[in-house]
């Protein structure tokens, strides 16, 4: 079974294993009725990647994405100098990790961390929206929080400069450039640099 996606300029594919379906007990009903499929999966930029789904008869379900092929550590710089460049694609694995050090950002990869693919301005959206849940779990002075959030708009919206830095240990990560002129720089990372799948 193929399904067809188009995505970035290219095509998503999913291919469904042949291995035989088994039961097992589900670990929320306790029912033998949970099934494991297995599909390959290949996304531009991400290689091939494995699904596991985990189906269940009371509705329990569960996606795990396991990498096929690993690439080298990687950083990836690319600096946000117009409103143009915030159109560049970023594609971030599930492993990486993205800085912004002029708005004192990091995006770390917890537990249960997936990848995405969005460009710059989606970056600085997810920033937003994360920021705004955190000011329910915490206490945060008003003025500190109109300072954040006026340099967040001011990023989203081209007129604030500064710097994008893509980290990944299993170098499946991309920026892909907005035009021809935006200049993106890519760095190796020795393997030690690599600690519990965050790179310092």
């Amino acid at each position: 079974m193929f399904i067809f996606n188009y995505i970035l300029g290219g095509f998503m594919s999913f291919a469904e294993s042949n291995k035989e379906s088994q039961l097992f007990e589900c670990p929320f009903c306790g029912v033998v009725a949970l099934t494991i499929k297995e599909l390959e999966h290949t996304v531009p930029y991400f290689n091939e990647v494995l699904l596991v789904w985990h189906c269940s008869n009371c509705g329990y379900r569960h996606v795990d994405i396991f990498p096929l092929k690993l690439g080298e550590p990687k950083r990836i710089i690319l600096k946000i100098s117009s409103p143009r460049d915030l159109y560049a694609k970023v594609i971030r694995s599930k492993n990486g990790v993205i800085r912004i050090p002029e708005l004192g950002v990091i995006i770390e990869p917890g537990p249960a961390s997936s990848g995405f693919i969005t460009n710059v301005e989606g970056v600085i959206e997810r920033v937003i929206e994360n920021f705004k849940r955190m000011l329910v779990l915490y206490d945060y002075d008003e003025k500190d929080f109109e300072d954040v959030m006026h340099k967040l708009l001011l990023a989203k919206n081209g007129k604030l400069f500064f710097t994008l830095i893509l980290e990944d240990p299993t170098g499946m990560s991309a920026i892909i450039p907005a035009h021809d002129k935006q200049e993106i720089i890519t760095e190796k990372i020795n393997v030690n640099d690599v600690k519990n799948n965050y790179i310092t």
